[in-house]
């Protein structure tokens, strides 16, 4: 038996204990009022904890004496708490560490959870209240019902309520404390043994773009920022409030990636929310964020939320509403953002993430083509600025296609030819994109000129083995890409001029 598989075992052991102590408790709340406990209640029907399972849902619903003895619950309240020592502790105890909870806390909570779990608790509930229609838990009943009540249970501020542990369904004539009282969904699953995301926080959350272990493999200065990230998220956590790490640049892969790293690094569970998906309406914000904070109580997780404005779907993020969702949802939290951003609390270090240096790429390019890459690691490196899953993504679909003979291109013209379908900026609303066709014998110019134009496509062709062979790239900060002035009156070829040296270098005009 697993870990996982004990601790549910446990869980079930623990309840099956606290709900018979439960019902003991019930049926003698019900004797005291004088009312006439059914066969039904004492356990001689076929009414059971249905998710024990068969075997265990038998032994649960063995009969109970008519008369219920101060005794029989003493004997049932030390097997709850002979089943509460074990180890790996049941839900139950972990939940009420945890949360705070105190004993009597404990108690509503197990009488609430008890609804779900025990098909005999509803009559009971009824014929221990007046009148006997309210086949459901109040505080009312558990002030009655339990030993040492205390009133600041039914605070907005103890853990039963600002957790959102329990639901209130309050009618607007009835009072608090005869309102019905229901365990929240998630918390009773996490009861029985089930620790699973709230399903309410699917719709606001979405899948990491990591696709794989092969693509998810950092560059060496990817590592780096991921090491010095993990140093200052240990060195923030003796603060008591989680902090906000900032993600900045322009690659959102490249963050993610990052990320994820970090995550394993400390066994953490990442959830991506695209910041557009963020309520708009305070109220919700905090009902979200509470709803967050409660789950990384009771999952090892961490958030990872896109702040950045929306360009395709044209929603911006609202900033305030997002500072309001950072400093209530009280878990670690990566803000993916262009620029670092003030206002996201005291504990937010920026760090500053680009797509992979030049050598990094071109290694990485050498690798996904294998020994049939001849020299286009270095061309491609030179001309295209791609993060690594993006080089491996469009290595692997070049490579696989079925009959690649068909174009009559080489690998490396297909893999430039991939590259430029990958890298095209969307400019359809700035500027009309030229089909570069005509070639070098399409010009009629001087001699001086055409040689002029001819550095000019030389000069590209070899930036990488000035840059990175003969290491100008460490020596420089500015100027790695190439500008060309072109002037002279209309009609004298500028146009044909530029679209012969796309044509030339392969390149979008």
């Amino acid at each position: 038996m697993n870990e996982i598989e004990q601790w549910r075992e446990n869980s079930s052991q623990y309840l099956a204990a606290a709900l018979a102590w439960l019902r003991l408790r019930l049926m003698r709340l019900a004797q005291s009022a004088q009312r006439q406990v059914p066969d039904m209640v004492a356990g001689k029907d076929q009414g059971s904890c249905w998710f024990f399972g068969r075997k265990k849902s038998r032994e649960a619903s063995a009969p109970v004496p008519d008369k219920v003895t101060n005794e029989m619950i003493a004997e049932a309240e030390r097997a709850m708490a002979e089943a509460a020592q074990v180890e790996p502790a049941p839900p139950f105890v972990i939940l009420s560490r945890r949360f705070g909870l105190t004993p009597f806390e404990m108690e509503i909570l197990l009488l609430c959870a008890a609804m779900e779990l025990d098909t005999r608790i509803p009559a009971l509930c009824a014929r221990a209240q007046y009148p006997g229609e309210k086949a459901y838990p109040t505080f009312a009943l558990a002030f009655t019902l339990f030993d040492d009540p205390a009133w600041d249970a039914v605070s907005a501020e103890r853990p039963l309520r600002y957790w959102r542990l329990i639901e209130i369904h309050q009618p607007a004539t009835t009072p608090l404390t005869q309102s019905a009282l229901r365990a929240d969904e998630r918390i009773v699953n996490y009861l029985k043994g089930l620790n699973q995301l709230d399903d309410r926080l699917i719709p606001f959350l979405a899948p990491f773009e990591v696709y794989d272990d092969e693509e998810a493999r950092l560059a060496s200065s990817h590592q780096n920022i991921a090491k010095a990230v993990e140093s200052s998220i240990r060195a923030m956590a003796t603060d008591g409030r989680p902090p906000v790490i900032q993600l900045t640049g322009i690659d959102p892969v490249s963050k993610q990636h990052v990320a994820v790293e970090v995550l394993s690094r400390l066994g953490l569970q990442g959830y991506r929310m695209p910041g557009e998906l963020l309520p708009s309406q305070p109220a919700e914000i905090e009902n979200l964020a509470r709803l967050w904070h409660r789950e990384s109580v009771l999952l090892p997780l961490a958030l990872y939320i896109e702040s950045h404005d929306s360009q395709e779907s044209g929603q911006p993020v609202d900033h305030l509403q997002l500072s309001r969702f950072l400093a209530r949802c009280g878990t670690l939290t990566f803000l993916d953002t262009r620029e670092p951003r003030t206002g996201v609390g005291l504990n937010s270090p920026a760090f500053d993430i680009d797509k992979p240096l030049a050598v990094e790429q071109q290694a990485a390019w050498r690798e996904a083509l294998g020994p049939e890459s001849e020299g286009a690691p270095e061309q491609l490196s030179a001309q295209f600025n791609l993060n690594l899953p993006a080089i491996r993504q469009i290595a692997r679909i070049v490579l696989a296609e079925s009959h690649p003979d068909e174009t009559g291109l080489p690998l490396s013209d297909r893999i430039w030819q991939a590259c430029l379908s990958r890298t095209r900026p969307r400019l359809d609303r700035l500027a009309q994109r030229i089909e570069p066709k005509a070639d070098w014998d399409a010009l009629i110019l001087p001699d001086e000129t055409l040689n002029l134009l001819r550095a000019i496509t030389d000069q590209v062709k070899q930036r990488s083995k000035v840059y990175d062979e003969w290491g100008f790239r460490r020596k420089m900060s500015r100027g790695f890409g190439i500008s060309a002035l072109f002037g002279g009156e209309s009609g004298t070829g500028k146009t044909m001029a530029a679209e012969v040296i796309a044509n030339d270098l392969c390149l979008d005009l």
